[in-house]
């Protein structure tokens, strides 16, 4: 597979039907639904997210999401990414694609002043964002 033929494009109304579709085949997850993804990415109303899908001779074949919050630290608002999900197609894992669509998403979401990122990786992709995106491991914050 030639990467440079890999297109992207951003979550809209007019392809989260094909986007829906490629959830549930490599994800199983039949709970995401149009209703879903406008409530989750699309239509936000206190916040942002970046929703973005790479396709490669018009399949879809892999998926990056970021929801974006708000902290208040030392009395300063500071915004932050937190990383949703990152779905690569089964048959196309091991070529960097998941690579390439997370790095996609994070500069798509620079433009929204979005500079720090937490996540919540599963076994899986844990040692992805440790390596590759240089994330670093958490301590537990002290809950009062």
């Amino acid at each position: 597979m030639n990467l440079k033929n890999i297109l992207y494009n951003d979550l809209n109304i007019e392809n989260c039907i094909r986007v829906i579709k490629f959830i549930n085949e490599e994800n199983f997850n039949h709970k995401i639904n149009s209703d879903y993804l406008k409530w989750w990415y699309l239509n936000k109303k206190f916040s942002t997210s970046t929703f973005v899908f790479s396709e490669y001779k018009n399949d879809i074949v892999s998926i990056a999401t970021i929801n974006n919050f708000n902290i208040i630290i030392d009395n300063k608002i500071i915004s932050f990414g937190m990383a949703q999900n990152v779905i690569t197609a089964k048959k196309l894992r091991g070529k960097g694609l998941f690579n390439d669509i997370f790095i996609k998403c994070e500069k798509n979401n620079v433009n929204k002043n979005v500079l720090n990122y937490i996540t919540f990786t599963n076994s899986q992709s844990t040692p992805i964002f440790l390596k590759k995106f240089s994330y670093l491991r958490g301590l537990c914050p002290e809950i009062i």
